[in-house]
């Protein structure tokens, strides 16, 4: 098994399902074993919820709102598919390997050195307020959703990678939130 890390990648390869980063302004926390997954059928209609500790970068708009770090939301609906494994599981790990990981941004040098990755990273993330690796994809080609028999024009396959724990899902569509705290109750005396 290969644990990936925030600037590794491999080559194209054909066969091989390819993940697409997410285009979002948050990352998972690669420090913080929070990812969790829960649903609920409303309705009739399955939705899915992935939660985590996100990163907000270092000087992104969201950022400015909301500090460094804050719990995140995606809220999947009309989930088909889902499922929390650990990130150690053999089986499952040969699974992430399979992907094809190469439009997953190395932030290498133009000598393919990776000193300086970070903040090549964080440069690019300042710059465009959309986080360039969030640990969230689309798995494109997806044997899961052919397996599933679910018309490919309408459904995704999402992969959430954490710290500790992965979570697939195959969903027709996502949508997130910053999750605030609720307010804290005034103590009596």
């Amino acid at each position: 098994m290969v644990h990936r890390t925030l600037f590794q990648f491999q080559d194209l390869d054909a066969d091989m399902p390819q993940l697409h980063p997410l285009i979002v302004p948050w990352s998972i926390s690669p420090s913080t074993p929070s990812l969790g997954f829960a649903s609920r059928n409303i309705d009739g209609v399955n939705h899915g919820y992935v939660t985590f500790v996100g990163f907000l970068g270092e000087t992104t708009k969201l950022c400015s709102q909301h500090g460094r770090y804050k719990q995140i939301a995606v809220v999947l609906e009309q989930v088909q598919f889902a499922k929390l494994y650990p990130e150690n599981s053999a089986s499952d790990s040969a699974r992430i390997d399979g992907y094809d990981w190469s439009l997953v941004p190395n932030f290498a040098d133009e000598n393919n050195a990776l000193k300086g990755a970070t903040r090549r990273f964080q440069d690019q993330w300042n710059a465009t307020d959309l986080c360039p690796q969030p640990s969230a994809f689309t798995v494109h080609d997806s044997e899961l959703l052919s397996d599933l028999r679910v018309p490919v024009d309408k459904f995704k396959h999402y992969l959430f990678v954490g710290d500790d724990f992965n979570v697939e899902v195959v969903a027709k569509s996502m949508t997130w939130q910053v999750v605030e705290a609720p307010a804290e109750a005034a103590s009596s005396s």
